[in-house]
């Protein structure tokens, strides 16, 4: 996932904003920063979700990145192809 930063003073807080709701929504253990491009302004994470074994989970995991999306909005959440 990666997120477009508002400007560079507001990036360390912007990212600071976008960690703790990654966090609330999918476990401080399952998300890593994995690069931030202070030219372009993006921060780029991977979700570490274990294997889903119930269509309960992937429920969930849906909905988790339904508010992720719904409370980032203004960052331009989306996906990346960013391999580290």
């Amino acid at each position: 996932m990666a997120f477009h930063l508002q400007s560079r003073p507001s990036a360390a807080s912007d990212a600071a904003k976008i960690d703790d709701l990654l966090e609330r929504f999918f476990g401080a253990e399952s998300v890593d920063s994995v690069d931030l491009d202070i030219q372009d302004n993006e921060i780029v994470y991977r979700i570490n979700k274990p294997i889903i074994s119930s269509n309960e989970e992937l429920l969930e995991f849906f909905k988790s990145l339904k508010k992720l999306f719904e409370s980032t909005a203004e960052y331009t959440p989306h996906f990346t192809q960013i391999h580290v």
